[in-house]
């Protein structure tokens, strides 16, 4: 990054110099706006700071001519003054200038130059997904071209049927889309975005681009969910300030929600085996007992305990004792189906809630899984597991007396001598 500074004070140049170097700015630094002149056509500068009080209105002229060149339209244009004065200020915003500070104000002029270099650097590091919909080759060319050199990925196409299906195949971190196409209307887009199942794909953010620069068709457009407009010919720099806004908020959005979804795995899941944790299974499971009740279906509950697990710790350590729990968990796991609900209810006790299982199919299952486990041999040593099952009664809605039946039928097939099923009415 360049910055040119001009200003009649050799000292304040060197202070003005050693600060914007501070933020990795390659600074020219001259005392008239004669000598800024050929400097500024050798060599491309993205800020130019300039003192008001140079002789005449040369610094007003200069700002004028300097806006004048296409590539300095844009570039931030920093007047530093002497005194704060409200026609003065008047007269440097109509010549160009970007922005005002007091000579003095040297703190106020650093937090704009932290702010710039920020929000540059943040534009130099675009990335996103943007589908893009417009009909004319030759215009698609040219903003594809500009977005893709700043750092976007670009699914262009012609009509809005093929954007429409590639909307709905893929995500897209923003839509950008022509008004008026040749096969439907860019308004067909967005409705057809804002009416997508998805959430997620249903917010995604819309600019639409329209050579049409009448308000009832913006409102329109504004009605139906568009976050954003712009008028042909497109500028490319008002275009990336706007796509840069909505694809950074599309995406701080999206990384909000993803650490609220782990948050929330985190708050019902068991850390060390990735299994749900008993707070899960106690809000589930009476819905679950509900839902069968009023369905007339069959759940059974299993509990399953590992034996000697105590032993197990304190012969290995605790960290076979955690593989050990890990291992069983996968077991449970891959050994029924997915919408039963696998928990760990507290030390090496687990906890099985079989919905649409019968008393025999749940001792079936049940029997597998003692088998399997026995197979296991975690961390090379051999594990076993006891299980009691109880089944729903017709006048059941109490989890609790279901819960007490299963342990119940736990502690039996321990008091039997371990590794064995054992069923509760």
């Amino acid at each position: 990054m360049n910055a040119l500074i001009i200003d009649s004070s050799s000292s304040y140049r060197q202070m003005l110099a050693k600060l914007l170097e501070s933020y990795s700015i390659t600074t020219v630094a001259v005392n008239t706006v004669d000598d800024a002149a050929p400097a500024i056509q050798h060599q491309h500068f993205d800020i130019i700071c300039i003192t008001i009080n140079l002789t005449g209105n040369d610094s007003l002229d200069f700002c004028r001519e300097v806006r004048q060149h296409h590539s300095y339209k844009h570039i931030p244009i920093i007047m530093l003054t002497p005194a704060k004065e409200a026609e003065t200020n008047k007269l440097a915003l109509e010549a160009g200038v970007t922005d005002l500070f007091h000579k003095q104000d040297f703190s106020g002029f650093q937090l704009y130059i932290e702010n710039m270099v920020e929000r540059l650097n943040a534009e130099n590091s675009n990335s996103g997904q943007i589908l893009y919909i417009e009909d004319s080759a030759s215009t698609a060319f040219l903003v594809t071209s500009t977005l893709e050199d700043n750092g976007y990925h670009v699914d262009h196409f012609l009509t809005a049927e093929e954007g429409i299906e590639a909307f709905d195949d893929n995500y897209y971190d923003l839509l950008l889309t022509d008004v008026v196409l040749a096969d439907l209307s860019g308004l067909v887009v967005v409705r057809a975005v804002r009416d997508s199942v998805s959430e997620d794909k249903k917010s995604t953010p819309i600019i639409a681009i329209s050579s049409f620069n009448d308000n009832a068709r913006k409102l329109e457009l504004f009605s139906a969910g568009i976050n954003d407009y712009v008028s042909k010919p497109v500028m490319n720099e008002e275009l990336l300030a706007r796509i840069g806004n909505l694809v950074k908020s599309r995406q701080l959005l999206t990384s909000l929600n993803n650490k609220q979804e782990q948050l929330e795995r985190l708050a019902l899941t068991d850390q060390l085996t990735s299994l749900y944790n008993r707070h899960y299974l106690m809000d589930m499971a009476p819905k679950r007992i509900q839902q069968a009740q009023r369905q007339k279906q069959f759940l059974c509950l299993m509990v399953v305990d590992i034996d000697f697990f105590k032993a197990i710790n304190d012969t290995h350590g605790h960290s076979v004792g955690d593989k050990v729990l890990q291992a069983v968990a996968a077991q449970l796991v891959s050994g029924v189906r997915w919408e039963d609900i696998v928990a760990r209810f507290g030390g090496e006790e687990f906890v099985v809630l079989l919905d649409h299982c019968s008393f025999q199919d749940a001792i079936n299952i049940a029997e597998d899984l003692r088998q399997s486990i026995e197979k296991l041999k975690p961390a090379g040593i051999d594990v076993s597991a006891s299980f009691g099952l109880a089944t729903l009664k017709e006048d059941e809605n109490d989890f609790a007396s279901l819960f007490s039946r299963a342990d119940e039928a736990v502690y039996e097939a321990k008091e039997s001598g371990r590794n064995c099923v054992v069923f509760k009415q």
